[in-house]
């Protein structure tokens, strides 16, 4: 009885150094209670579950696949800008049905993933969204005004 009672602590010791060494905690999860105290004892430490990290790059491939994929418009009206923080693009254009998703899919990544490395402008006055070949885009509002300025320059009369 002794000598099959120290086979299985030597079975289990190795077990527990062997999950402990290729970090797979599965292992120790599926022994019962009873063998994850004979576990503990015999490496010296406690079994903690450290929580998942966040796949951040995969995280913000998904998020940027959604911006995409929520560009589609018919009409100029279909289309607002939306700020984003970084590392996506600071003023982009996105479908206005879906924007409000897109901001609570955002503050999700970036409570995981703050990968922020720069600031974005607080302003979007400078920027307008538009729906050019069922894509919403943004535009720059300055040439707006150069537009008007050299329009009004070339229809004035000449003395």
């Amino acid at each position: 009885m002794k000598v099959s009672g120290a086979i299985f602590l030597a079975i289990l010791f190795v077990l527990v150094v062997s999950a402990l060494e290729l970090g797979n905690s599965n292992v120790l999860e599926s022994l019962g209670p009873q063998d994850q105290e004979a576990a503990e004892s015999a490496s010296g430490q406690p079994v903690v579950d450290a929580p998942e990290e966040p796949n951040c790059p995969q995280a913000e491939s998904d998020f940027a696949a959604m911006v995409d994929a929520s560009r589609q418009c018919s009409v100029d009206a279909d289309c607002t800008l939306a700020q984003l923080q970084c590392p996506f693009e600071c003023v982009t254009s996105v479908s206005a049905t879906l924007v409000d998703e897109l901001k609570q899919a955002e503050a999700s990544f970036q409570a995981s993933c703050n990968r922020c490395e720069s600031e974005c402008p607080g302003n979007l006055t400078k920027w307008r969204a538009a729906c050019v070949r069922q894509r919403c885009i943004v535009l720059d509002r300055s040439h707006d005004e150069l537009e008007e300025a050299t329009l009004e320059h070339l229809n004035r009369p000449r003395p």
